[in-house]
């Protein structure tokens, strides 16, 4: 008989079944919460400190104090894999402010709510093959919000654009923002090719800045290839011979189709092959990183 699911919540390893969270729980009424989602590789959460980092950073700017120890709270994420026996899958960690005094201030919410889950990924692979997508005509992103930086609990925006994105029987969607310039996809950041560089959205255009996303800017800016942070257009969008989304759960996935457009790109072509090989050394240069 297979073992129940386990999770880990507000200090203890329980069976998925019987854990409880109250229904007066801020992050429940009013998204008052945060979380990261992260890769879980040979048994152990990629990008663990940068993602706790941001996590951290976003519960100072939301008037959280975190409640644990980011590198304990790892350790504790490790055992979380190896009691449900996932080498490779996906771990969400989400805190959430607590139960306080009804109304949008946080009055009395002392008792913060941590949960921990762990599950498998219908694609083994660290990369995801070709996707295609449709750009959202129902809701669009702010600009220049600090709190639109992290992740938090209200993500009704991305699941609107997701759903949209369901009915039109595509893979992802490309969120825009007030401007009606490219934000962001449902589930990553864009990067386009132009020329010889390649173009992502800067922080003012309103994406959350991914953990691999900044890695890969980096990385490829420090050995000579060009990355500019900058604004994309619809436009832009459609004219790029080169188009993929890059998160820590689906790596490096190309971008086939915008709408009714082909796009060039594959897991074939020289630039994604490449990418793919810095952002693989990206992950086992963490992996053998101690905390």
């Amino acid at each position: 008989m297979k073992k129940p699911a386990l999770l880990y919540l507000n200090g203890q390893f329980l069976p998925e079944a019987e854990a409880q969270v109250s229904v007066f729980d801020r992050s429940f009424l009013y998204g008052d919460g945060l979380f990261e989602t992260l890769r879980i590789y040979e048994g152990r959460p990629v990008f663990w400190a940068k993602h706790m980092e941001r996590m951290q950073r976003g519960a100072a700017h939301c008037g959280f104090k975190f409640p644990i120890d980011w590198v304990e709270l790892g350790f504790l994420a490790i055992e979380l894999a190896k009691r449900n026996s996932i080498d490779a899958g996906v771990l969400r960690v989400h805190l959430s402010r607590g139960i306080g005094v009804r109304g949008y201030r946080s009055r009395g919410a002392t008792k913060h709510t941590l949960l921990m889950t762990v599950g498998t990924l219908k694609h083994k692979g660290f990369h995801h093959p070709p996707i295609n997508t449709i750009i959202s005509k129902k809701t669009f992103l702010p600009m220049g919000d600090e709190t639109s930086e992290y992740k938090t609990a209200s993500k009704l925006p991305h699941i609107i654009a997701c759903d949209e994105a369901h009915m039109e029987f595509a893979d992802e969607c490309i969120i825009l923002n007030a401007k009606g310039r490219v934000a962001e996809c449902g589930s990553g950041n864009v990067f386009i090719q132009d020329g010889k560089k390649l173009i992502t959205p800067a922080r003012v255009e309103g994406p959350i800045l991914g953990i691999l996303r900044d890695g890969l800017v980096q990385a490829l800016n420090g050995i000579g290839i060009r990355v500019l942070e900058s604004k994309i257009t619809v436009k832009d969008l459609m004219i790029a011979p080169e188009v993929f989304r890059s998160s820590t759960i689906g790596g490096i996935t190309p971008i086939s189709k915008i709408e009714t457009k082909s796009v060039g790109t594959s897991t074939q072509s020289e630039a994604i092959s490449f990418i793919k090989e810095i952002t693989d050394k990206l992950i086992f240069s963490d992996y053998e990183t101690p905390w």
